[in-house]
């Protein structure tokens, strides 16, 4: 099964003057939510669906404390989630401090396998529909 994708006209936010070009857009097929990736680790596991969720969610808690405490978390070949900030400048380094910090983000960082997987990815294009 390959990936889906559309394509959509957009302007250069850099450079408002510039001709729109075509660029992918991918497309959902649907959602994957945690029931069932639950649902699909219980039947390759001696685990129960509820045993599993649990521990996504414990392991969801665990490093969300982590991340607040300024670590970085490495899950193995899955991937990495570090904590990623967006600030103001500030004229010289004494007068930045943390007004300065506008928001922070989680930054995910994909592992190696991840990655091996998304260089042998197939698209497929679809068109999409408007939204009435």
């Amino acid at each position: 099964m390959a990936v889906t994708y559309s394509v959509v006209q957009r302007t250069n936010p850099k450079d408002n003057m510039a001709e729109p070009k075509w660029y992918a857009q991918g497309q959902r097929r649907y959602l994957y939510d945690i029931d069932r990736l639950c649902a699909d680790i219980e039947k390759a596991s001696s685990m129960t669906r509820g045993d599993i969720r649990s521990v996504i969610l414990d392991a969801l808690d665990f490093i969300k404390q982590r991340l607040a405490e300024g670590c970085s978390v490495q899950l193995g070949e899955l991937g990495s989630f570090s904590v990623a900030l967006q600030s103001t400048g500030a004229d010289t380094e004494e007068a930045f401090d943390a007004a300065h910090i506008s928001s922070a983000r989680v930054a995910f960082r994909q592992g190696r396998e991840l990655k091996e997987m998304c260089r042998g990815l197939q698209y497929e294009k679809v068109s999409v529909r408007p939204h009435v």
